[in-house]
Order: structure tokens, then sequence, then C-alpha cells
């Protein structure tokens, strides 16, 4: 398009640019932005300043997301551990239960007085027996 500001090229250019609807539309952005650098020159920066912002947006998203997923691993992870030590502590109740219930079974104690110190069932009892 070196030639498009050449006169006596711009009648066959427009000839062209009417049999072609692109061209016809690379003629008219040829002509406005050539008829006017400075808003060219505007324009094209708005639209790199424009490209910057998208891009700073992004990148301030993504860091946002990464952020919010590792306070979500170390929630989760204080949780599963609260969780965890929850359970590990029901079991070993659990078992200091069933372990003093044994203790008292081999002394001679009966079901019901195991029972009523333990906090287990006579049908747990009688299972430990067996």
């Amino acid at each position: 398009m070196k030639e498009a500001d050449n006169p006596n090229k711009i009648a066959t250019i427009k000839d062209l640019a009417k049999k072609e609807e692109g061209i016809m539309a690379a003629e008219f952005v040829l002509t406005y932005m050539s008829g006017d650098r400075l808003r060219w020159a505007k324009q094209f920066q708005e639209e790199m300043a424009d490209i910057d912002r998208r891009s700073s947006m992004a990148a301030m998203m993504e860091k946002g997301m990464e952020k919010g997923m590792e306070k979500g691993m170390e929630k989760g992870m204080e949780k599963g551990m609260e969780k965890g030590m929850e359970k590990g502590m029901e079991k070993g109740m659990e078992k200091a239960k069933l372990e003093t219930a044994c203790n008292m079974l081999r002394d001679g104690l009966s079901f019901d007085l195991i029972a009523k110190y333990t906090g287990l069932s006579i049908a747990q009892l009688k299972a430990l027996t067996i």
C-alpha cells in the first residue's frame, strides 16, 4: 500500500476496492488513519494500554486464584488434622475402655458393674469374653 498516497494510483486503488469488500474496508482504514497520524498514534497507544491493562488484570486474577488455593489447602489441612486428632482420641478412649473392661473381667467383676463404669454395653462385654 505504499502507492496509496500516489495521486496516479488512487483511482486504480478505488476501482479495485469497489470490487472487494475487504479491500474497501482496508482502504477506508488507510484513508482514515493516514489523514490524521496523531489520531492513529493515540489510538495505537490506547489499544496498547488496553492490552497492558487486560494482561495485568489476568496476572492479578491468576495470583489471586493461587493465593485462594493456598489458603483453601491450608484450611483443609487444618480441618483434616483436627478431624484426624478427634478420631484418634475417640479410638484411644474406646481402646482404653476395652482394656479397662478386660482387666475388670479378669478380676471377676460383674457385667453390670463393668458396664456402669466403662459405658460399654453388656453385649460388648460378652463379646470380650468370647
